[in-house]
């Protein structure tokens, strides 16, 4: 099992990993539906952690 700062480190390397490789991402000054995706995911996580809440379970 993942400590909570394994996780939030883990989702913000694969989101900036995916910032850095993604064709759509690197090429233009937006970011794709995917990185959207990505951070938002982080972000929650993030906040959890702020908050002093434990954060969700990975079960997948």
């Amino acid at each position: 099992m993942q400590s909570d700062q394994d996780r939030l480190e883990h989702a913000r390397a694969v989101w900036e990993g995916h910032l850095r490789t993604c064709r759509s991402c690197a090429g233009s000054s937006g970011t794709c539906q995917s990185a959207k995706l990505l951070r938002r995911s982080y972000n929650s996580l993030l906040r959890a952690a702020g908050d002093g809440g434990r954060l969700p379970e990975a079960n997948a």
